[in-house]
């Protein structure tokens, strides 16, 4: 079945490797990869915070799945924790994804960060090429 997924993400640098992920659904026409994105980019380019926390929630309607993209840089995100905190709330099952193995636009891998300590629900799972993210989006929704 196809799931309807928030993809949680720090824009910058880690808008290359979730487009890495977003294009499966699109070239694969979503029936094939188990999830249909419903992430947004425009808040990367705002600076009012009650502008980007209703875009949060906008983008939060409809969803079943938020899938944590974990870098690096994801625990200084000032928005992840909210987008955490609305999902729980919007019942959403949760995939932590460790996407640090995963090249980014230059071709680098980094070292892992850690999960994110404030994340107690869900899944924690790490990227690798052919992973079954649908399957673990999958089992997150069941154990919502």
């Amino acid at each position: 079945m196809v799931r309807h997924v928030f993809f949680s993400f720090k824009y910058n640098p880690d808008v290359w490797r979730v487009n890495a992920i977003r294009n499966q659904s699109i070239l694969l026409k979503a029936k094939s990869t188990g999830y249909w994105d419903n992430s947004i980019y425009e808040r990367s380019l705002a600076s009012n915070s009650e502008y980007i926390k209703r875009k949060i929630r906008e983008a939060l309607r409809g969803t079943s799945i938020t899938v944590i993209l974990i870098t690096r840089t994801k625990k200084n995100s000032n928005y992840v924790k909210y987008e955490y905190q609305k999902s729980v709330e919007h019942k959403n099952g949760i995939v932590q994804l460790d996407v640090s193995k995963m090249r980014d636009r230059n071709g680098r891998t980094e070292t892992f960060g850690g999960w994110l300590p404030y994340v107690f629900k869900g899944i924690k799972k790490k990227w690798y090429h052919g992973c079954p993210l649908r399957n673990w989006i999958e089992i997150a929704y069941l154990r919502r």
